[in-house]
């Protein structure tokens, strides 16, 4: 039993469960446990583990692929394999992207299926069973060393016995530290006596929870940590500990600077002697500090809530409130100084800073402002300003004496200074400095060097006394000596560069800087100067030569513009491609007098100079767009990234500038087409619409669309014509084979249905267009029924005016009792006029009349009654209908009172109307322009329709729910059916009696008719559900071969290649059931053969065989449901699918010489592509 695979299976049905455990038990390799449920099963899971899960895809509450999500979210490792009846591709997808390890689908021999079953399990097993290797060993303890938590396991003693990386970068310490450290060598003395405690507990097995502890590392700094530890028990003694800790160092420090930052913004609030508020974008104040109360002598809840501007005086608030919105996310602070109003009525001055909060989103929060009274320094100024003239003569004649005065004495303590000092800085410049200082006769030989010298390997006894000749690179001796002998002859100074070799043979760049010494009488007595090694910088300016060198021709071939300029917009540089790009003529290429400012268009100058400050401030490498004029006077718009640079020594910036004036054209003739085509769509009087290929479900649709169909846009977006009843799935056929033939449709006459389900004749016209890359056609419908209604009018009036003309050669008798007549049709019309009245009273539907805003002039009682106003005169005249209509519907009415007014009438519309009690109910109602008391009015005709979209409403979701039901019902009789045919096996293998054969045999026979009979229903619902489409029928021949086994029989196709039909795309099971029909029922068969032939315009698909044939009467009853050998359902359903796109099916052929099936296609549903 120990060493059984433990299978649990979970599925909702218990039949199944019980044959899967019987099958699987029987071999004595499996233990299997069931669950009825993915959640039953995960109660389970909590409690025991196993080494293999079989699921099910379709249960309630939770399917197989959600349940196999939960699985995974714990347990990565256990085998898990879907077994189910859903074959769809998608599923299978879903459950192996999820973790899944196999899936396999019920149905079939159950022998076979469980035998399967068996095999994918114990190998799933083995395969887990072994990934258990050292790789994964040293994967976790890498995991571990990489972790960034510190854990460690300690002794009981406290000795360590593993750290990771983490810990020990952390503290401080090397791994070889370890074996002289203790748990508590790392302990901080103010956390030592709690953490002691604390380790007792945990190595007496107590669980203590989080620690919260105060490690030290190797220096001694506080390191904050906190984390759980547990032990190790062997026997009831602790082995060794473990715990794992999070540096919680930053977090401490930041919680104590935060606090501590609180504290320090509350005192310095609160106790501020300036004034403090805060208040929101809408001037409302939020907070304000003590001063401000004490201040205005107001306490904090009389300001809060109320405007800030209040306290200020009408005519300063607009400056006021005009320097606060300047304020911006760029610019966030400002200073403003202004009056306000004390309680008094009295005005002082108050200089405020104000600064702009925004959010993340770069939303506008509040402002903060920090304000003083300055009044007293307002009044100050006047007064400053009176004795500043006075007080800046006396100050310039005083200052221009005491700078005489202090220039004098300064230049006394200089040479003073200068005399005591010179002596002393030259002895310590020899002996400090870096250069080495040098003194040589007349003669060239050196007389004193200064200790540096040892730089370069010499002594100063090693080079005194020798020619300085002997030092210097031999390349440049001759040079030297004639720089020197020129210094002789003209006694000044010279600074020269020079390579001098060291004692080592290498060579030094020096800079010279030579000077004569000069005896009492002026002449020159030898050569003093000091030698600075310069190597580095002579390296360095032969890179930087380089470096500019190679600047400079990357920038004079970039394909984009390069300029350089000053923050005043004055050119310091620009390549070619910038001067090409603003036209500037080759000879005049000069950058000194030249602002780029000056071409940009004055419309966005000042956003120049914007970005210009932006940058010099360091807010750089943003993209902007310009308009500049070209100095050919052209516009041109350009786009440029600045930088911030040094050039030259000063701040500059760096500009590529790229031209984007044709992009910019064509983006805006983009624009300005889609706006055309906007314009067009929404306003056109014919119904537009957008459909998608080849579903034909609606993307977009026009107002005029909308208004024809009575459809509102939510009911129409993502359905197609039929789906909406607009067209019937034959003429929808119809219209997308013509469309697929032709590639549009100009002016086809058809009738849509709106959703009143009144006809309306209308012309089809369609394009193909694309939209987000997706093939889409563009529909307008031209109604025609006024056009129409024309036609047979205009014959009636044809047939109207031939009988006047016959009855006008007898119009003097008429004449004669014309007299008579009219007194009879004043008569009949008194007698009209009172049975209208009577009509209209005591009609069922509602009666009103409005005039065009909506005003009530009349209505009737059962208008009342509909609305719930039982007294007509008084609860609806002189109201106005709009007070009834629900608020989602009054925009439609008032659109239709407008189609109205216009003589757009007689159409039937629906509204949603609040009745006087409170009732929400649905009315239909139709209007019509006529005339009431000799001015133009709405006749409006209304019934109560409530229980009619009541019923709709219902007959929507039971037809959902019948949906759901036959796809329910479907699985579930499958899976009793399973369980049937496993149980039947497992009796069969129980009892192998032959007297039962006969027995077994009607069973499987009856299992395998009502799995057929299911199969059809679950072909029946596709059936016309997707369009109809394109289909090679060569193709349809030959892969009808391949899914049929044909044994020993030959299937030859003589179907001509590259020939299509229009048919739904379940043509391809119509094709497979002739091929398996002929092959079930041929009998003798030995071939099946497809051939084609043209007879009467039609095309003729033909399938034959050469086996027994269909009797004569059986030629039509084989197309009927339920005839026939198996279950009769095949040609049965071909049929229909066939007839959607209006092609027949026949059986013609011989009885004795074999079945021979004619596919009839009508003219256009046929076509022959080029390949």
């Amino acid at each position: 039993m120990a060493d059984r695979i433990r299978v649990l299976c979970v599925d909702d049905e218990a039949v199944l469960l019980e044959m899967g455990k019987e099958f699987l038990e029987q071999s004595g390799e499996f233990s299997v446990d069931t669950a009825l449920s993915a959640r039953a099963a995960l109660e389970i899971l909590n409690k025991k583990s196993y080494d293999a899960i079989v699921s099910d895809y379709l249960m309630p509450e939770m399917n197989g692929i959600e349940f196999l999500k939960r699985v995974r979210a714990t347990d990565k490792t256990t085998p898990f394999i879907i077994f189910t009846g859903r074959g769809r591709e998608e599923v299978v997808i879903e459950a192996l992207n999820n973790g899944a390890d196999f899936y396999l689908q019920k149905g079939g021999d159950p022998v076979v299926l469980y035998q399967e079953l068996t095999h994918v399990i114990r190998q799933s097993v083995v395969m887990k069973r072994t990934l258990t290797t050292l790789e994964e060993q040293e994967q976790r303890y890498h995991d571990l060393q990489n972790a960034n938590d510190l854990i460690q396991s300690v002794t009981p003693d406290g000795h360590f016995l593993f750290v990771n990386k983490k810990w020990l970068d952390t503290l401080g310490y090397q791994e070889q530290d370890l074996q002289k450290l203790t748990i508590f060598d790392i302990i901080h003395k103010e956390s030592l006596k709690h953490c002691m405690e604390t380790f007792q507990r945990v190595i007496s097995g107590e669980n203590v929870g989080i620690i919260d502890a105060t490690f030290k590392d190797r220096a001694g700094k506080k390191v904050y940590v906190e984390g759980i530890a547990n032990c190790k028990m062997v026997e009831g003694r602790p082995e060794y500990t473990r715990g794992i800790f999070k540096d919680v160092t930053e977090r401490k420090e930041l919680d104590a600077a935060l606090k501590e930052s609180e504290a320090r913004y509350r005192n310095v609030v609160e106790d501020q002697t300036e004034f403090i508020c805060r208040f929101r974008p809408d001037g409302t104040f939020v907070f304000v500090n003590d001063a401000y109360c004490r201040y205005f002598n107001k306490k904090r809840d009389e300001i809060i809530g109320k405007l800030y501007i209040t306290n200020i005086p009408e005519e300063d608030r607009a400056g006021v409130a005009a320097n606060i919105a300047l304020l911006t996310r760029e610019h966030p602070v400002g200073t403003t100084s202004n009056r306000v109003i004390l309680e008094d009525g009295r005005k002082r001055w108050h200089q405020w800073s104000n600064r702009a909060i925004f959010d993340e989103a770069g939303t506008l929060v509040e402002y903060q402002s920090v304000g003083r009274d300055i009044t007293d320094l307002k009044e100050a100024e006047q007064e400053l300003l009176r004795k500043n003239e006075d007080l800046n003569a006396a100050f310039e004649e005083l200052t221009a004496t005491e700078e005489e005065l202090r220039h004098n004495y300064e230049m006394i303590s200089q040479k003073e200074q200068a005399l005591r000092e010179s002596e002393e800085k030259y002895r310590l410049l020899t002996e400090i400095t870096d250069d080495v200082i040098y003194m040589i006769d007349m003669m060239g030989m050196i007389t004193h060097i200064s200790p540096r010298i040892t730089r370069y390997g010499y002594t100063p006894e090693e080079v005194i006394s020798r020619n300085f000749t002997e030092f210097i690179a031999k390349e440049d001796v001759t040079k030297v000596v004639a720089d020197f002998k020129k210094t002789v002859s003209t006694g000044k100074s010279m600074v020269t560069t020079i390579r001098i070799r060291d004692k080592a043979g290498n060579l030094h760049w020096m800079e010279d800087n030579g000077a004569p010494v000069l005896d009492s009488s002026g002449s020159m007595v030898a050569l003093s100067g000091i030698l600075r090694d310069v190597s580095g910088r002579v390296k360095a300016e032969e890179a930087l030569r380089e470096s500019e060198e190679t600047f400079r021709a990357m920038v004079e071939q970039s394909g984009e513009g390069i300029i350089i300029v000053n923050f005043t917009g004055m050119l310091q540089f620009a390549n070619n491609k910038a001067w090409d790009i603003v036209d500037y003529p080759t000879d005049k290429r000069i950058t000194e007098t030249f602002n780029v400012l000056d071409i940009v268009s004055p419309g966005m100058r000042l956003n120049a100079v914007a970005d210009f400050l932006k940058v010099s401030r360091g807010i750089d490498s943003f993209e902007v767009t310009y308009k500049i004029i070209t100095f050919n006077k052209d516009e041109r718009w350009v786009e440029c990234i600045g930088k911030k640079i040094s050039f030259r020594g000063l701040p500059a910036m760096l500009l590529s500038i790229r031209d984007i004036t044709q992009r910019r054209k064509t983006d805006e003739a983009l624009r300005e087409n889609e706006a055309k085509f906007r314009t067009i769509f929404d306003n056109s009087p014919y119904p537009i619409s957008i459909n998608s290929i080849p579903d034909g479900k609606f993307i977009e649709v026009n107002a005029a669309f909308l208004k024809s169909s009575g459809y509102v846009e939510a009911e129409v977006l993502g359905k197609s014509p039929v789906e909406l009843g607009l067209l019937s799935l034959l003429d929808f056929g119809k219209l997308s084979g013509h469309l697929l033939l032709s590639g549009k449709l100009e002016n086809v006459p058809m009738v849509l249905r709106g959703k009143g389900e009144i006809g309306v004749h209308v012309q089809f016209s369609t394009i193909p267009i694309t939209i987000n890359n997706r093939s889409a056609i563009m529909t307008m419908a031209a109604e025609i029924s006024k056009l129409k209604r024309v036609e047979e009018e205009l014959l009636q009036k044809n047939e109207e005016l031939r009988a006047a003309y016959e009855e006008l050669a007898g119009a003097d008798e008429e004449l004669r009792q014309n007299f008579d007549e009219l007194s009879k049709k004043e008569q009949t019309l008194r007698e009209s006029e009172e049975k209208f009245r009577a009509l209209v009273e005591h009609s069922l539907d509602g009666i009103l009349i409005t005039d065009f805003t909506g005003n009530l002039l009349f209505a009737n009682q059962a208008a009342g009654r509909i609305v719930d106003v039982p007294d007509i005169e008084q609860g609806i005249k002189k109201r106005n209908v709009l007070e009834f209509i629900a608020p989602e519907d009054k925009s439609r009415i008032l659109h239709d009172f407008s189609q109205v007014a216009q003589g757009i009438d007689s159409y039937p519309v629906n509204y949603q109307v609040i009745s006087a009690s409170g009732r929400q109910i649905w009315i239909e109602a139709i209007g019509k322009r006529i005339l009431f008391q000799d001015s133009p009015a709405i006749l409006i005709s209304m019934r109560d329709i409530s229980s009619r979209k009541n019923m709709e409403v219902a007959m929507l979701r039971a037809n959902k729910q019948l949906n759901l039901l036959s796809s329910i019902t479907r699985h579930d009789i499958n899976n009793q059916l399973q369980g049937l045919n496993g149980f039947v096996e497992l009796l069969h293998a129980k009892m192998p009696d032959p007297s039962f054969e006969d027995y077994f045999t009607r069973i499987t026979e009856a299992s395998d008719q009502i799995s057929a009979m299911i199969r059809f229903t679950k072909e029946y619902e596709q059936i016309g559900v997707r369009a109809p489409e394109w289909h090679d029928i060569r193709k349809l021949a030959d892969n009808a071969g391949k899914d049929v086994k044909t044994g020993k029989i030959t299937l030859k196709n003589d179907l001509p290649a590259n020939t299509e039909v229009l048919a739904d795309p379940l043509i391809a099971r119509v094709f497979f059931n002739l091929v398996d029909n002929a092959i079930r029922h041929g009998g003798k068969i030995t071939k099946i053969h497809f051939s084609f032939e043209v007879r009467n315009g039609n095309r003729v698909i033909i399938c034959e065989d050469d086996g027994d044939g269909v009797t004569k009467s059986e030629k039509e009853k084989i197309f009927d449901r339920g005839f026939g050998k198996n279950t009769g359902f095949g040609l049965s359903i071909s049929r229909e699918i066939l007839d959607i796109t209006g092609m027949t099916i026949e059986e013609t052929g011989k009885p004795g010489k074999g079945a021979r099936f004619e596919i009839t296609v009508p003219e256009g549903h046929y076509r022959t592509t080029a390949r």
